[in-house]
């Protein structure tokens, strides 16, 4: 589903900059994240992502730019600013001692709200712990964590819901339960920024996406305008006679191609959009001595977006 944008952004971003000594982890970097809205945030480890995120949250101070968040500009002293975000990170620590309920209203009772009401106990019907809601924490399995640490974000109320892997841990059927909440939660008029490496997941969660490289956004859309070839160029499949891992490593140097696998007797190439890259492929084939036997072009989708944009043409060219 794709939302109709406010005219302000609840999160703007404007050349942001983290630097950890010589290492620039984030670079110069813009970001807008709109009320009911959900946006995906993609990238390889190591690309910035959850620098990014620290600064959002105001636990780490940036270098250099401006976070402008509920109109306020500076939020790592702001008691509101953080009243209105709830954050779940990878790694929770959760008080094992407590009853799940009793978990849920001790951070609402930190947020200045009353004890846990019928819409919080919906939350646990519809994650599916309503049994186990007068259960001590310690009994709970990771994928159970998980979910009540999602419950106890949504119940304090927040304007901006900040999740790092919402997803881990759980099954088939508690993947689909998160991605139905949160997709309620942004047609309440709620955000989430949601950063995850499971690229299927965030084409099916997210009404926007954004992939980092490097410390900078590279890429920017829609699941939809990603799927129609609007962003990047799709995949081409190739069958040749000749040496195979060398016409690999020659199509890597092409500056229009993001990832290159082998598949069987297939190469399976990944290139970004503009021209019609197929005569060029098949000259560099050529070059290297093969013969191309078949080739045939496929649509885009996620993944292919994700490689081609995170591919690091300018370390390969330091490459000798």
């Amino acid at each position: 589903m794709e939302t109709e944008r406010s005219a302000t952004p609840l999160l703007s971003v404007r050349g942001l900059t983290k630097e950890f000594g010589a290492f620039r982890a984030v670079n110069d970097l813009d970001l807008d994240v709109y009320p009911g809205e959900i946006v995906g945030l993609l990238g390889p480890n190591g690309a910035g992502k959850s620098t990014l995120l620290s600064m959002v949250l105001g636990l780490l101070a940036p270098t250099s730019g401006e976070i402008s968040l509920f109109g306020a500009t500076t939020h790592q002293e702001n008691r509101e600013a953080r009243r209105r975000m709830s954050y779940v990170p990878e790694t929770q620590a959760i008080y094992d001692e407590m009853i799940a309920l009793e978990y849920v209203d001790f951070f609402r009772e930190i947020y200045g709200l009353p004890e846990s009401d019928d819409d919080v106990l919906d939350l646990f019907e519809r994650l599916d712990l309503e049994k186990w809601i007068n259960s001590r924490v310690a009994n709970f399995s990771m994928g159970m964590k998980r979910r009540l640490g999602l419950i106890r974000a949504i119940a304090t109320d927040p304007d901006l819901i900040v999740l790092d892997e919402p997803v881990a841990n759980l099954d088939p059927r508690g993947i689909v339960k998160v991605r139905e909440l949160l997709q309620q939660q942004r047609d309440l008029g709620r955000s989430v920024l949601v950063s995850s490496h499971l690229l299927g997941e965030i084409e099916l969660l997210a009404d926007r996406v954004i992939v980092m490289r490097n410390g900078s956004v590279v890429l920017e859309g829609t699941p939809s305008s990603i799927r129609d070839g609007q962003v990047v160029g799709g995949r081409i499949e190739v069958e040749i006679a000749g040496d195979i891992d060398q016409v690999m490593v020659a199509l890597r140097r092409l500056p229009f191609v993001g990832d290159v696998r082998r598949h069987k007797d297939l190469i399976q190439i990944a290139v970004s959009s503009g021209d019609d890259h197929r005569q060029k492929i098949s000259q560099c084939i050529h070059d290297e001595g093969a013969v191309v036997l078949q080739m045939t072009s496929s649509t885009v989708s996620l993944e292919d977006m994700f490689l081609t944009a995170t591919a690091d043409h300018g370390s390969k060219a330091k490459t000798r």
